[in-house]
């Protein structure tokens, strides 16, 4: 009684190794499809454009805001939130959060 092989048979058994290899200068060179327009699927669901949030769940109690701030005191907000190994809204809440602590603020007018 005659065994089947284990792994299948031996593809280049009635060919050479090489046989599957084509001539492509015989005709037309072929242009590969949809080049410059292959969408990524890594980012296909994705928008452009600047973020919308963290995810975070207190999402609502955060705003963003732009300020002005000196270029001394602000190496040194990034070199204490580095060393604090916290990002820097973290570093700028606590700063805030200190100055603000005890004082009785009226509320703006009109608003």
């Amino acid at each position: 009684m005659k065994k089947k092989p284990r792994l299948g048979h031996d593809p280049f058994k009635d060919e050479g190794p090489l046989s599957f290899i084509r001539d492509s200068r015989a005709g037309k060179p072929s242009k590969p499809d949809n080049i410059g327009n292959t969408i990524i699927p890594a980012r296909a669901g994705k928008t452009k454009g600047r973020p919308k949030g963290t995810g975070a769940q207190d999402r609502d109690a955060w705003t963003r805001a732009t300020f002005i701030v000196r270029r001394t005191r602000l190496e040194k907000i990034k070199a204490l939130a580095y060393w604090e190994r916290q990002n820097l809204k973290q570093v700028l809440d606590k700063a805030l959060e200190s100055y603000l602590k005890g004082r009785a603020i009226k509320p703006i007018p009109g608003e």
